[in-house]
């Protein structure tokens, strides 16, 4: 019980920050970071399933196949190597807003 609480304390004092662009080369080849952009792209799946629900505009169309940890971060590593949209971007830009972007551009609602 005691490390629970010790572990929650800990949790709770780190602050929690996005991942920018500038922080892209240490982070790309992470396993955490896989496990990280995993959960981010499953929440943006979530947002759309109830978009879609509501009858809503849905932000991006799922292949039927689903998308995994690895489509992920090949769709953040295509967008990531596009210069000219990357360079206008500033450096703190969250990757999670990068990775959102790649999604709508690859996978647009027609």
């Amino acid at each position: 019980m005691r490390t629970a609480l010790l572990l929650l304390m800990l949790v709770l004092a780190v602050p929690a920050s996005a991942l920018g662009i500038k922080d892209w080369d240490r982070a790309k080849d992470s396993e955490v970071f896989l496990i990280h952009i995993n959960g981010i792209g499953e929440g943006y799946s979530f947002a759309n399933a109830r978009l879609a629900g509501e009858r809503r505009p849905k932000i991006y169309c799922e292949p039927k196949s689903g998308l995994k940890a690895e489509d992920y971060l090949l769709i953040l590593k295509i967008e990531m190597n596009n210069e000219k949209s990357i360079s206008a971007l500033p450096p703190d830009m969250p990757l999670e807003a990068v990775l959102l972007q790649g999604l709508i551009n690859n996978f647009p609602c027609r």
